[in-house]
């Protein structure tokens, strides 16, 4: 069809306040029509079927079939085929304008040409940028539109590289005239003074004039540059030729200062946008020693750099201001940081295609050195007056391949834990300690020093992480160097526990009189590591900076293990002190009932002397085998608070009065026989037990949850007879009676022994023996 016949369709599509089967059908062969028009322009040729004739009679036959798409929707999508056919046509007058650019005309007339291609690339891309698509366009038709999309868009970036590189060659010339790039030598970058005027001898209208070729040509490419972000969808700097036409000959000069003849054989694809063109000007230092190309000495490409960074930008942006961008003062600013980035850039792929290159083949490799001058250099760059937080870091080389990756962070790794298991394996740093207080000092974790020694290390690894871009690389090398280290530390924990001066130590005292304190403070200085490094790693979980990259996982996980750690061995020191409570001296209790028959024997001499039993200082004292079975419970729990932090002393007494109280019952009250004055005495006994804790707590409450076995059976055997019986009976009657024993249960505050428990507490009174 025509144009005007499509147009009419179209219009008639937009208009139709009922699409009919014939609306529908004109307005599909718009749409079909306006793609091929599309592919035509695009495609440049002058086939506007598009089709064969097979294609041909399958599209007729589906714009026949009935369909749901309206006409108002395909009427958009051919809109659109429309306007990208459109912006081609306009990308084809770029490619034309410049493709006529000739070696053997004028100056002028070059230039006019370069200028039209760079206004016709703006002018598409700024329709480009400005198109929007329907959402009703979908299916088929929105995978051609997106397949047209992308075409222009390629199409466009193409055009626009082909219009930069038509006056590519003579940008360079002038500024070589000029005297750009400088020279690299030291004295030379120290004492850098540079100007846009390149007539020698000339009067102010000569320079003047250069100076106006200069403004077209830097007014063209920043055209260009614009463009080309507008199609890529991207502002990054390596778009911005303005930027590049300064950074490329510089780039070229450190290649050839400070690489080697691998940059021969660079993949062009990759360093496309980066490299200078092969017939280009190229600034040729003086000096190109070999010394100055040595891979193990990369601070000399680092010290050229600096200089280079810090001598250069403000002299390009001074010119840019006053020649270039007179009016528009930001867009100086904006290419000036542009030139930094690229100038990063380029130290970064001779430290990548050289030096790491010659690092990784070397059997003694320097990573570490190479990292540090990266790190050192990109802190210098980030302090520019021209930094942005999108400026390139000399860091990421060591990443772009994953086998300079792996063997740099496995030195990093392995350097870390050099250092750290020096630490853990020096008896020292176990022993002396640093009292941490957090939180105000309401947490006290005793840590030893190897445990700040650690926790530096995870510091270098969290700042050497910093020193990388991207958050994936970031989190990599934590994962890489932080966690192993980490994970190996706690190795290191567990087998100083388990060993024979831990366990071993802390089992045998338990086998004898002895309190084990030896077993306890070894035991006990890797718990309270363990302690502070969990601390610490939550701490460090919840920093912005390690939250960005998502490193807060990892340092979660670790905590979550040290913690695992500290209440298993807790729990160990609580539980050797029981078993010496239980084996070898509540053991001996029953042993011939030489002292547990003093229950059933103990008549009602003390009678009197219970009456004021309720006062808090009873004036019979305890058993003496229970006065001798708590000594050394209490100087068992003195050594574990001396030993261990608030945090872990807090939950060690705890496991030790629970446990414990388990045992009074369990090996003394469910055994024995009492009389009334006999559960009097077991109530003095149990209360002298009780009083160990005492010290270590703020609320008596806290020590009454922990006991609160024993103070129910206590109150079991102390009750009235009759509510004794009531419970007995209770206990062995039917469900109705179920009911009276939870309300006898709680008369005497009894929750948390079970009946069973109950029924052999009750047993063993002699009062209701009959």
């Amino acid at each position: 069809r025509s144009r005007r016949t499509m147009r009419g369709s179209l219009m008639r599509a937009h208009t139709a306040s009922d699409a009919t089967a014939d609306a529908v059908v004109d307005a599909k062969r718009a749409y079909v029509d306006a793609v091929r028009l599309a592919r035509a322009r695009l495609w440049r040729t002058d086939d506007v079927k598009g089709d064969d004739e097979d294609n041909e009679r399958e599209t007729d036959s589906r714009l026949t079939s009935t369909s749901l798409t309206t006409a108002t929707t395909l009427a958009r999508a051919a809109d659109v085929a429309n306007a990208l056919a459109n912006i081609s046509r306009t990308l084809e007058r770029a490619c034309a304008c410049a493709s006529s650019v000739s070696e053997i005309e004028e100056d002028d007339a070059s230039w006019l040409k370069i200028e039209r291609a760079a206004s016709e690339c703006a002018s598409a891309s700024a329709r480009f940028r400005a198109m929007s698509i329907d959402s009703a366009i979908d299916g088929d038709e929105r995978l051609v539109v997106n397949a047209l999309i992308d075409v222009v868009r390629d199409l466009g970036a193409r055009t626009c590289d082909y219009a930069r590189d038509s006056g590519w060659l003579m940008v360079g010339e002038m500024l070589s005239a000029s005297g750009w790039p400088p020279d690299l030598r030291p004295t030379a970058l120290q004492s850098f003074t540079w100007t846009f005027t390149c007539v020698d001898g000339g009067d102010d209208t000569d320079r003047a004039m250069e100076e106006m070729k200069v403004v077209r040509a830097f007014h063209a490419l920043s055209a260009t540059s614009e463009a080309r972000a507008g199609f890529a969808g991207d502002e990054s700097f390596v778009w911005d030729d303005c930027a590049a036409a300064f950074a490329e000959p510089l780039s070229s000069a450190l290649r050839a200062t400070f690489g080697g003849d691998e940059y021969d054989a660079l993949d062009d694809e990759d360093d496309d946008r980066m490299r200078v063109d092969s017939d280009g000007p190229r600034n040729e230092p003086s000096t190109t020693s070999s010394a100055l190309k040595d891979p193990r000495r990369p601070e000399r490409l680092f010290a050229c750099a600096k200089e280079l960074t810090t001598q250069t930008p403000s002299a390009v942006r001074a010119e840019l201001e006053r020649v270039v961008f007179v009016d528009s003062p930001k867009s100086a600013v904006r290419v000036t940081r542009n030139y930094l980035s690229h100038l990063v850039h380029a130290v970064a792929e001779v430290v990548r295609t050289h030096i790491c290159v010659a690092c990784a083949a070397s059997e003694d490799p320097w990573w570490l050195h190479v990292a540090d001058e990266c790190k050192s250099f990109d802190d210098a760059v980030s302090k520019n007056a021209y930094a942005t937080s999108d400026t390139p870091r000399t860091l990421d080389a060591l990443l772009h391949n994953q086998a300079h990756a792996e063997a740099w962070m496995g030195i990093e790794f392995e350097h870390a834990l050099e250092r750290s298991s020096a630490a853990w394996r020096d008896e020292k740093r176990w022993t002396r300690r640093v009292f941490a207080l957090i939180d105000d000092g309401d947490v006290e974790f005793k840590a030893p020093s190897v445990a700040e020694i650690i926790l530096g290390e995870i510091r270098n690894a969290i700042e050497g992480a910093q020193g990388l871009s991207r958050v994936d690389w970031r989190l990599y090398f934590i994962k890489r160097v932080a966690a192993p280290v980490l994970d190996d530390f706690l190795d290191a924990c567990e087998r100083r526990a388990v060993g024979t001066r831990g366990l071993g130590s802390l089992v045998a005292a338990s086998g004898s009189w002895r309190a084990g304190s030896n077993g306890t403070h070894v035991i006990a200085s890797a718990i309270n590591a363990c302690a502070f490094v969990a601390h610490m790693c939550r701490a460090m979980a919840d920093e912005t900076s390690v939250l960005e990259f998502g490193g807060d996982v990892v340092f979660e996980a670790r905590a979550e293990k040290f913690e695992k750690f500290v209440s298993r061995w807790t729990d160990a020191i609580a539980d050797a002190a029981c078993a010496q409570f239980t084996d070898k001296i509540i053991g001996d209790v029953f042993v011939g009932e030489s002292h547990v028959g003093v229950y059933a024997r103990k008549g009602d001499e003390d009678k009197d002397t219970d009456e004021d039993e309720d006062d808090e200082t009873p004036r019979v004292a305890p058993s003496g085998f229970i006065l001798a079975a708590l000594g050394p419970l209490r100087e068992r729990i003195e050594i574990a608070r001396s030993a261990l932090g608030h945090a872990a002393f807090n939950a060690c007494w705890r496991a030790i009065a629970t446990t414990a109280a388990s045992t009074m019952v369990k090996r003394v009250i469910e055994v024995a026989t009492f009389t009334p004055s006999g559960a009097r005495q077991m109530r003095r006994d149990a209360r002298a037990f009780v009083d160990i804790f005492a010290p270590y707590v703020t609320r008596q409450r806290v020590c009454y949850a922990k006991t609160r076995v024993l103070h129910e059976a206590i109150s079991l055997l102390t009750c009235d007879v009759a509510l004794a019986k009531e419970i007995r009976a209770a206990l062995m009657n039917n469900d109705d009676a179920g009911v009276n024993l939870v309300v006898s249960k709680r008369r005497l505050d009894v929750d948390v022994l079970d009946n069973a428990s109950i029924a052999r507490v009750l047993a063993t009174r002699a009062d209701l023996a009959h």
